[in-house]
């Protein structure tokens, strides 16, 4: 039917929806949430990451996204932030910069990244893994487009292993990865009240 309606229909299968672009570059960096930040900082100050070259960081949340903007700010990356509790005269202004020069690297959210056309962007960082692993592909997406080469970093700390997990399911492959993965912290065992009542009246 769609032939016979459309001319020259482009087909989409659902595995090519589920790959990457072939031009990204993917890899993971198994750290700890609370070096995450630092490895953020490393990563951005790399000579591998041109000091010209734009770069969207993702974070899980709106505080977060703002709060880790102003950490970049204060370690010299020019950086703005883009989500939901940002008026739209503010969003513009974010990508204006970006697009000019100014800001270098757009701190953003998933819901305030939908929509956005910004070209020419080298490398998108996973600060927080998506909770949905379709969330990866569309994040990344966001660069090696047109036959670019683009890089894509996925910061994984000790609570993200089975996000990690389900995203290297969904694109059929492992990801490259430095570092080995982090054993979350167990929580504390609560004491046992009657262990300590019973030892108590051996005591008396």
């Amino acid at each position: 039917l769609a032939r016979a309606l459309l001319r020259d229909p482009a087909t989409i299968s659902v595995d090519e929806a589920r790959r990457p672009a072939a031009g990204i570059d993917q890899r993971v960096i198994h750290v700890a949430r609370a070096d995450k930040r630092a490895a953020l900082i490393d990563l951005l100050a790399a000579e591998s990451c041109g000091a010209h070259e734009r770069v969207i960081v993702f974070a899980r949340t709106r505080r977060g996204a703002e709060r880790l903007s102003r950490q970049l700010v204060r370690a010299g990356i020019p950086s703005a932030a883009i989500h939901g509790d940002r008026s739209q005269a503010q969003r513009e202004r974010a990508l204006e910069g970006l697009r000019r020069g100014r800001v270098r690297v757009l701190v953003a959210t998933d819901v305030a990244a939908r929509g956005i056309d910004i070209p020419e962007v080298a490398q998108v960082v996973n600060f927080d893994l998506p909770t949905t692993p379709e969330a990866y592909i569309h994040r990344i997406g966001r660069t090696g487009r047109a036959g670019r080469k683009g890089a894509a970093v996925s910061l994984c700390g000790e609570q993200e292993g089975a996000l990690l997990a389900d995203i290297e399911r969904l694109i059929g492959s492992r990801i490259p990865a430095e570092g080995r993965p982090l054993a979350a912290a167990a929580a504390p065992a609560a004491p046992r009240r009657g262990r300590h009542r019973s030892a108590r009246r051996r005591a008396a």
